[in-house]
């Protein structure tokens, strides 16, 4: 059904739902981390689950679509899963102590 000139394309399928997902914990996350919310178990869990679900619906609609390229979609989903989270890391790390961003206390200045 599909060629292996389309295996990039599945790939970058994968990348944006890695990143969807990644989105939906940095939407209960970043209001936290600048103290515009109070941090929840709930909001946390449920970011979680719908995280989970995002990467769960598209190994599934892989499976069904295109069952050879499944590991193609998959490794895009992971690559980009955890880039997000490297690249929120350095990011969060290079921001300790200076204006605008994180005091060292945990409180955002």
């Amino acid at each position: 059904m599909f060629t292996l000139a389309s295996r990039p394309v599945i790939f970058l399928a994968g990348t944006g739902v890695g990143i969807a997902a990644f989105g939906v914990l940095m939407l209960v996350l970043l209001p936290v981390l600048r103290h515009k919310s109070t941090a929840s178990l709930g909001k946390g869990f449920a970011a979680i689950a719908v995280s989970g679900v995002l990467i769960m619906t598209g190994v599934i609609a892989a499976l069904l679509f295109f069952p050879e390229d499944l590991l193609v979609l998959f490794g895009g989903e992971l690559v980009s899963f955890f880039v997000c989270w490297i690249v929120f890391a350095v990011t969060f790390l290079t921001h300790l102590g200076r204006p605008g961003g994180i005091d060292g206390k945990g409180k955002v200045s």
